[in-house]
């Protein structure tokens, strides 16, 4: 439980810093999530439907969910990488279709793994003591989507490559300026 989501820890915090650092518009990205919405409030039925018909135990259907959350990041981490503003400044329309694409599968997966976990916690509790026992596996659980942050930031910071060099813009109130080299973000 507190080690499970550090795989997805980068793609979940460190993904929406880099589009806005290669110049995804905070808007577009606001705007993206009334995209989200309609498929994140059907999801639930989806997984249920195929909860009810794979039937599947539900650790099962977690792991399956874990996997293509994996596949999923390494989509994204690759769209991250190829994404370019288009030569008038706009971000391109083949680049927010494929965004949203893996958005929306990305959120499938996770509410894959949410819904599964909480379907297992349900079963491995205690009737007598069970909302006690549930809020306890889900606050560990939380946790273990919380403190592999901080880490995680650090060590990109850690695998990035830079070098100092001239800075050319105004005012940089005596800050370095850096280029980078490798960016850890994608190591």
């Amino acid at each position: 439980l507190l080690t499970c989501r550090l795989a997805f820890t980068c793609v979940d915090s460190v993904t929406p810093l880099k589009l806005n650092e290669k110049g995804f518009p905070k808007e577009t990205a606001g705007l993206l999530v009334f995209v989200y919405v309609p498929f994140e409030l059907v999801f639930p039925l989806l997984i249920a439907y195929l909860n009810m018909h794979l039937q599947w135990s539900k650790m099962r259907l977690w792991q399956a969910g874990f996997q293509l959350r994996i596949v999923m990041s390494f989509l994204i981490v690759s769209l991250v990488y190829g994404f370019a503003l288009d030569e008038t400044g706009n971000v391109p329309y083949s680049f927010l279709l494929r965004q949203i694409l893996t958005a929306v599968t990305y959120s499938f997966t996770s509410g894959l793994m949410f819904t599964s976990q909480c379907g297992f916690f349900a079963k491995v509790a205690d009737e007598t003591i069970g909302g006690t026992y549930l809020t306890l596996l889900n606050t560990v659980s939380n946790l273990g989507g919380t403190w592999p942050k901080y880490f995680v930031l650090r060590s990109i910071d850690w695998f990035t490559v830079k070098h100092e060099i001239e800075c050319v813009e105004q005012p940089h109130d005596g800050k370095p300026c850096f280029e980078i080299d490798k960016d850890g973000y994608y190591y």
